[in-house]
């Protein structure tokens, strides 16, 4: 008997049968004080019967979609809520009075300072000038390359790209047109650009047919072909020896003392004055063009620290330090 009680199944039947029999005891004790309860209540004399509490029971209804939807409310039909759309705003009243019919305002007028002119440019009237600037004043333009051949009268175009002012009175306005003829028939045009220059350098040890050809090339890819065809002879200098370079800065000193006499400071080149104009004015790639501009710099500098210092301003100009200095 112990075995068989000890069986997962049959403790699973023991514990329904228990279960069910609690819920049946349970319910019939439940429905025995409910109706003892309702014996026992008193009904007072002369007082009215409870009213009977109304219930909505659901009704399952089909219907069309054109029918209306009612719901049956104890002995009532209630309607479904019908929320009514928003009515639209009232239309604007629109005046059919004298002030429909009106012509519209007229635009204002234009404002005093605007003057109507006629736009169509003036004949051009050859007058003699009255206006004119110093002689050598340079006018900015943009060259139109016209020279074809030297046997010919060539056309010179150019356009002046800014106003020319003198004494704050415009001279000439920008796109201005120049023109002119020019003949090349008396005249050898030569040219010289330092191309390649510095790259003679690591050329020094090379024959000249060598350096030539590769200067050449060079010219070739620097310039516009139709520029470097118009030069019919292209000459390859060789590199300016010291002594050359001596000779040119002897030149633009001699320029620059003289320059300084007429305003009254008298020098002279002494020791050493060459050879440094010659170290700062020559350069491997612009040669000997910075030569003017060397002589010019070191000699009003040394008059400017002259008269600063208060010391004189004439005598002979030495090397001293990278600077010239007067010594009187």
């Amino acid at each position: 008997m112990m075995k068989h009680l000890q069986k997962p199944a049959v403790q699973m039947l023991l514990l329904l049968a228990v279960i069910g029999i609690a819920g049946g005891v349970f319910y019939f004790t439940r429905q025995r004080g409910i109706v003892s309860a309702n014996k026992a209540a008193p009904t007072a004399v002369g007082a009215k019967p409870a009213a009977a509490t109304s219930t909505i029971v659901a009704e399952e209804r089909k219907v069309d979609l054109a029918d209306k939807r009612v719901a049956q409310i104890g002995g009532s039909q209630v309607q479904q809520l019908v929320v009514q759309k928003r009515k639209p705003p009232a239309p604007t009243i629109i005046s059919t009075g004298p002030a429909a019919n009106s012509k519209p305002p007229k635009p204002p007028p234009f404002p005093k300072l605007v003057h109507i002119t006629n736009t169509a440019p003036e004949p051009y009237k050859d007058e003699e000038p009255k206006l004119f600037a110093p002689r050598g004043l340079l006018i900015k333009a943009a060259l139109v390359l016209t020279v074809d051949s030297s046997s010919l009268e060539t056309p010179v175009l150019a356009l002046v790209t800014e106003d020319v002012y003198w004494n704050q009175k415009l001279i000439v306005p920008a796109g201005t047109q120049v023109q002119a003829t020019l003949n090349l028939c008396d005249f050898y045009i030569v040219a010289t650009s330092n191309i390649g220059a510095d790259a003679l350098m690591e050329l020094r040890n090379s024959p000249m047919a060598t350096v030539e050809r590769f200067i050449e090339d060079l010219a070739a890819a620097e310039l516009r072909p139709e520029v470097l065809a118009r030069f019919n002879v292209r000459c390859v200098f060789q590199k300016l020896g010291f002594n050359a370079q001596k000779k040119i800065a002897e030149i633009m000193l001699g320029k620059e003392l003289k320059n300084l006499a007429s305003k009254g400071y008298h020098l002279t080149a002494g020791t050493g004055v060459l050879e440094l104009l010659v170290s700062q004015g020559v350069e491997p790639r612009l040669g000997v063009r910075r030569m003017r501009a060397t002589a010019e710099t070191a000699c009003r500098h040394a008059v400017r620290e002259a008269l600063l210092a208060g010391k004189p301003t004439s005598g002979t100009l030495i090397a001293e330090n990278g600077h010239l200095v007067i010594h009187s």
